[in-house]
């Protein structure tokens, strides 16, 4: 298989974009966003290097690759002609060229681009946004509704995690990076990418597969994060690692659940709602070759606010009884105390109806006891006694 060029060779043959596309081309002699030593700035990640491009005032992303993948222009040209006129909220209109960026030996090599999405990765937006309960919740909303509609569509992003969801103005999401997007027809196709592991079931690399519900296990853990802080915003300065990709959950959160402090963390916050998203966690991770049959998110969280999350605030979640709640584990600090045994504990639900005393009753009057007969005796026991001594 032939070797992409690394990153370095791209940043050399863009440092003059005449050179390195065709006249005419769109980028031909367009500018690109400079590095602090003047060189093109590129955003590395696992199989390719994306620049910010401006041509006729128009702002681009420009990727190239630094990975074979002998799929790729077949899947992009499935997933353009899918997503052509799509109304979709979420999509970021794409364009794949075989040809699309020319190195100094003449050699072409492929591109995709993009228009330049404005707005933050989700745990830089989260940084900054989540003491607004209001903007979480619309977020998290958002982000159900996207899941929605991709499995709605049959596709599937196939590297969900907080780098690839953008939230713009508005809080909504966009995702963006479709290398390993499934699309209908590729079924048969290798999976050549599995995520990162903070977001990826553990037994992915073993039973993964291209499919369309293979968003499902990573979805579920950035909507229980986001339905989480909303409830309690503080939890993302006590569960998140300053300067991970991971919203709370870690790779060995994932690897051993009944150990982990953080999931204890969250069986502490008395909600109902919560705790059934744990459950279904929990059942997630025992399930080791069930990876592509996990449910999908309820429909409910689809609607703005539907738990009253927002409307109704809760008090934040510190292990002590809150109305009609049961006590979740105490905390101090960052030290989680972790359930009994080192197993995660059952699923508390609320009373279906309150308990309501019924009419009293009366109580048993205790019976007196009866002395007539040990009179009876001692008068008797006394006369036998007189006689003999008589």
């Amino acid at each position: 298989m032939t070797n992409f060029p690394p990153v370095d060779d791209y940043i050399n043959w863009l440092d003059d974009t005449r050179d390195c596309f065709a006249p005419g081309a769109r980028f031909h002699a367009a500018e690109v966003e400079p590095h602090t030593d003047g060189l093109p700035r590129g955003r590395t990640g696992r199989f390719g290097v994306v620049f910010k491009m401006t041509a006729a005032n128009q702002f681009y992303a420009l990727k190239c690759f630094t990975e074979p993948d002998p799929d790729r222009a077949g899947r992009y040209r499935l997933l353009t002609e899918r997503l052509a006129g799509a109304s979709m909220n979420w999509v970021v209109p794409v364009e794949f060229d075989e040809r699309g960026i020319k190195g100094w030996d003449g050699r072409w090599w492929p591109t995709v681009t993009m228009p330049w999405v404005g707005g933050s990765p989700l745990v830089d937006w989260l940084d900054d946004h989540r003491g607004d309960r209001a903007a979480v919740e619309r977020c998290r909303m958002d982000f159900a509704r996207t899941m929605a509609s991709l499995e709605d569509s049959g596709l599937a992003h196939g590297d969900l995690q907080p780098d690839n969801v953008l939230v713009e103005a508005g809080d909504r999401i966009r995702l963006i990076d479709y290398d390993g997007m499934f699309v209908p027809g590729l079924h048969n196709l290798e999976l050549r990418q599995s995520g990162i592991s903070s977001f990826q079931h553990p037994a992915w690399p073993e039973h993964g597969r291209l499919g369309p519900t293979m968003d499902r296990f990573p979805a579920r853990l950035i909507h229980l994060s986001l339905l989480a802080l909303t409830y309690d915003p503080g939890l993302w300065t006590e569960l998140h690692t300053d300067g991970s990709h991971a919203l709370f959950f870690e790779a060995d959160d994932l690897s051993d659940p009944g150990r982990s402090e953080r999931i204890a963390r969250l069986w502490g916050i008395p909600d109902a709602t919560i705790h059934r998203e744990l459950v279904q966690l929990t059942k997630d991770l025992r399930h080791r070759t069930g990876v592509m049959s996990i449910p999908p998110l309820d429909p409910v969280y689809r609607r703005l606010d539907p738990l009253g999350f927002v409307a109704s605030p809760r008090p934040r979640a510190t292990g002590l009884p809150g109305a009609g709640a049961r006590p979740g584990p105490r905390t101090t600090g960052a030290q989680h105390r972790r359930p009994p045994g080192g197993t995660v504990p059952a699923p508390w639900s609320p009373p279906a109806h309150p308990t309501v005393p019924g009419p009293s009753t009366p109580p048993r009057q205790r019976r007196k006891p009866h002395y007539a007969f040990a009179g009876v005796f001692l008068a008797l026991l006394v006369l036998v006694v007189l006689t003999l001594i008589l």
